[in-house]
Parts: structure tokens; C-alpha cells; sequence
């Protein structure tokens, strides 16, 4: 199967890419030219070369430990009946964000690659705290982005389409 990306700071909206003068001061830190600066923090930060493409760094503010893990259910039977109907009918079916609302929230100690590359070796054996009943969504939550997951009966598999801040909005 084919494995997550791990989001770097390349995607991230704070990297600030430093063209301007050099030895210009922004909250209390000489900025150098042609340098990349992570500004989520209160001071920038100087991201090394090396780094950007990679992970994170551990130090980054956006990440969180542990991951946070939100499962969303159907709202109705009626939602649940037409998920598995359009799911028969289409076989290759994205779940509606409008037939979900969250149903339980807690943490996970993994991070969401880990748990897909668990997935792929265990299945939908896979221990959560939450129980997950079939066709629910899982986001896993690392704070830099977030990815959702679809319990099938041949196991969770990732979500693209799905769109969990519309649900959050609802409510």
C-alpha cells in the first residue's frame, strides 16, 4: 500500500523566506538574507537547510504530543443507510461530510503514518481507546495536518475527499 506523507515545512504557512535587507531586526532577531525563519513562535526561529525538507523539527510549536484523535459517526440510521447504498451502488465511495457528526474525541500516542503503516500490518485489528464501528471516520490529528481514516471491512483506509472542519463548523 502506499505510504502517508510526512508534512514538512516546505507546506508550512509560517515558513517565511527572507529576501529583504540584511541585518533587519523583527522581534528581537537579525533576519539574513536568503534564510528561512519559522514564525509560529513568537520570535523567529532559524529552520536549517537540511531540515526544511525533511520532518519537522522536534521543536516545532504546531506539532502536538500526543496526536489528537477525533471519531465521526453517522448523524442518523437514515445517513447510515444511504452511506452503505451509495457505497454498493458506486463500490468506490468518499464518505459525505453531512452524513457525519463528531461522536468522541481522545489521544493517540502515534502520529498519522505511524498508525497506516500499523493498519497495513495489523488491519482493522488495530487498538484504539475509542471503539470505531464500521464506516466511521478516524482523524488523527498531529497538528501540522490532519488525516482521516475510513473503517471498511477490508480495514481503515486514508480519506482525501473528506473535509472534517465542515462538520466542526456545524456545530
Amino acid at each position: 500500500m502506499k505510504d502517508l506523507r510526512i508534512p514538512t515545512c516546505m507546506d508550512c504557512p509560517c515558513r517565511l523566506d527572507y529576501v529583504g535587507k540584511a541585518g533587519q531586526i523583527q522581534n528581537g532577531v537579525r533576519l539574513q538574507p536568503f534564510e528561512k525563519y519559522c514564525t509560529a513562535q513568537r520570535r523567529p526561529k532559524l529552520i536549517r537547510k537540511k531540515g526544511i525538507m525533511r520532518k519537522p523539527p522536534n521543536w516545532c510549536p504546531k506539532l502536538k504530543k500526543p496526536c489528537e484523535l477525533r471519531v465521526y459517526g453517522f448523524v442518523s440510521e437514515e445517513a447510515e443507510t444511504m452511506h452503505r447504498i451509495h457505497r454498493e451502488m458506486l463500490k468506490t465511495y468518499s464518505p459525505a461530510e453531512y452524513h457525519y457528526a463528531l461522536r468522541s474525541t481522545g489521544t493517540i500516542p502515534l502520529t498519522p503514518r505511524e498508525f497506516w503503516r500499523r493498519c497495513n500490518e495489523y488491519g482493522a485489528d488495530l487498538e484504539l481507546p475509542v471503539d470505531v464501528k464500521l464506516y466511521e471516520v478516524v482523524e488523527i490529528d498531529d497538528g501540522l495536518k490532519p488525516v482521516c481514516f475510513c473503517l471498511t471491512p477490508q480495514g481503515y483506509h486514508p480519506e482525501t475527499l473528506f473535509d472534517p472542519k465542515k462538520i466542526r463548523k456545524k456545530e
